[in-house]
């Protein structure tokens, strides 16, 4: 269970991410998404699945409850030491820069990269 803002209903994080994603064609820099989730992390991709593939962390902090990190080629967005939920090894998503879709494990997003 995700402990969220009050008010806010409970959703997985999965469905937090794949709620905060944005993509969009842009003939300067190629195609361009970002990721966010309210307090927690802000992160963009350019170029996805270019040549010149460029993941920005704009805003991505261990002591807040998500915090997002590079882990097998993916970006994986994970609890921080704020995080109330209890947390086990497996917790996380993953956001593929080679098609810009967000992934419940690690395995499903790495091989979107082959």
């Amino acid at each position: 269970m995700v402990v969220l803002a009050a008010g806010a209903a409970e959703t997985s994080l999965y469905d937090r991410v794949k709620a905060g994603m944005s993509c969009e064609d842009s003939q300067e820099h190629g195609r361009y998404c970002e990721y966010k989730v309210a307090g927690s992390i802000d992160i963009g991709i350019k170029d996805v699945g270019g040549e010149h593939t460029v993941i920005g962390f704009r805003h991505s902090d261990v002591d807040a409850e998500l915090y997002g990190v590079f882990y097998g080629g993916c970006v994986a967005v994970v609890p921080g030491k704020g995080n109330a939920s209890p947390k086990h090894r497996d917790y996380g998503v993953f956001i593929s820069p080679r098609n810009g879709e967000v992934y419940r494990t690690s395995v499903e997003c790495e091989h979107s990269l082959q």
